[in-house]
């Protein structure tokens, strides 16, 4: 992480991640239509940790989607992974440039 930062790269890691989930009655996966936080595809996380903006998709705008701030609440408690890749991998990502994207 130091080395990237002192050479000017963004990292942007992409995982098998859940964002949005409250920690409570999680689903098997956050994959398909039937799951809100299926929408959700990708956050950049600051302070610590503590704050997030998260990209969510919304095909009533232009961009296609919309910047949703998640403020004072830790990301390990509403992020979540499907069994295959730890969530720990957002750490790599805190307070730097680069971003978080779920495939």
């Amino acid at each position: 992480k130091t080395l990237i930062s002192d050479n000017g790269y963004v990292l942007n890691a992409v995982v098998d991640i859940c964002i949005g989930a409250d920690g409570i009655n999680l689903p098997d996966t956050c994959r398909g239509n039937d799951n809100p936080d299926a929408a959700n595809f990708g956050m950049q996380i600051t302070n610590g940790g503590m704050d997030a903006t998260v990209f969510q998709w919304d095909s009533s705008v232009a961009t296609n989607y919309v910047e949703v701030s998640k403020p004072n609440q830790h990301y390990d408690e509403y992020v979540w992974h499907d069994a295959s890749t730890a969530d720990h991998y957002s750490d790599l990502v805190i307070d730097e440039a680069g971003a978080v994207w779920n495939i």
